[in-house]
């Protein structure tokens, strides 16, 4: 589950960031303009909102952001602090102090949206031709090339070579496709956008999905040629 934090408290963002042990992805920003950027071009499932963005203005601009997704699925939007009758487009208070017991139960709220398909099968199997053998073959070099790429992006980021970055990132996108793989998909290729025009903060956020979302698809993946999941 993708969950994003604006709060420039780094003790509450270190315990919402503990929900990284038990597989969530958790990024954390200081202001809405910079987690709106993102939020414009990628979906995350909770919104979590420090003390400071609900009150006053930027209460306000939070939720005319919401009304005007119309039909879009919004994320489930927890703030931190006690409840507000008139917090227009809030659907979670959660009581400070926060801690780690608090904080795992989030993912676990009922009305939280659930995350996208890691694969549209039946998209996977038409590029095959219906051919369900070929796409477990794909699939199969998917998860040993993979890896791989993944430690070159890895490396790539880690030294600042953006370029390699781009190149990388180009790499995954091409194999996404091939699954039919959307999520993915969608990270790679603003990844590669980042790492083109040298963007480090975009570079950083989008490093992270396509880290998160890899791991989705490669456990998806595995489970399926394994025989323990049912088709992707």
């Amino acid at each position: 589950m993708k969950i994003l934090v604006i709060d420039n408290d780094s003790e509450r963002i270190g315990t919402l960031k503990s929900l990284k042990s038990t597989g969530h992805l958790v990024q954390a920003f200081e202001t809405w303009s910079e987690v709106k950027e993102f939020l414009d071009q990628s979906a995350c499932q909770i919104l979590v909102l420090g003390p400071e963005q609900v009150s006053g203005d930027q209460l306000k601009t939070f939720s005319e952001w919401r009304q005007s997704l119309g039909e879009k699925t919004s994320p489930w939007v927890v703030a931190l602090g006690p409840k507000q009758d008139a917090a227009a487009g809030i659907d979670h208070f959660l009581q400070m102090p926060i801690d780690e017991k608090t904080v795992s139960a989030l993912p676990g709220l009922a009305a939280v949206p659930l995350e996208p398909e890691t694969i549209d099968h039946n998209t996977a199997l038409e590029i095959c031709d219906g051919d369900e053998e070929l796409l477990r073959e794909i699939a199969n070099i998917y998860l040993t090339d993979g890896p791989q790429r993944m430690e070159r992006l890895t490396r790539a980021k880690n030294e600042s070579h953006w370029t390699v970055v781009r190149e990388a990132a180009h790499l995954m996108t091409g194999s996404a496709l091939n699954l039919s793989a959307a999520p993915l998909r969608t990270a790679t290729g603003y990844l590669e956008r980042a790492g083109e025009a040298g963007n480090r903060a975009h570079i950083l956020f989008w490093y992270e999905q396509v880290v998160y979302e890899f791991q989705r698809l490669e456990g998806r993946l595995r489970g399926w040629l394994g025989g323990s999941a049912a088709s992707p």
